[in-house]
């Protein structure tokens, strides 16, 4: 299990890196009409960091300790 979370993480950052490098050729077309889009690469790999991470704390992190004494 845990080595399929490193993985997803790995793939969300290079994804959200190559988001972050592509910003700034927004609307070049290349060669078949597509046409780069790096902001929206990008909000997409931020919000799938934030889905992660919460998913990662609600399973993977010790609960507050409720009774103290």
């Amino acid at each position: 299990m845990e080595r399929f979370i490193l993985k997803e993480i790995l793939n969300i950052i290079i994804k959200k890196q190559w988001g972050q490098n592509l910003i700034k050729f927004q609307g070049v077309k290349l060669p078949g009409g597509i046409e780069l889009n790096g902001r929206q690469l990008y909000d997409d790999a931020q919000k799938e960091i934030d889905t992660l991470m919460e998913k990662m704390s609600s399973t993977y992190e010790l609960p507050p300790l409720d009774m103290i004494g």
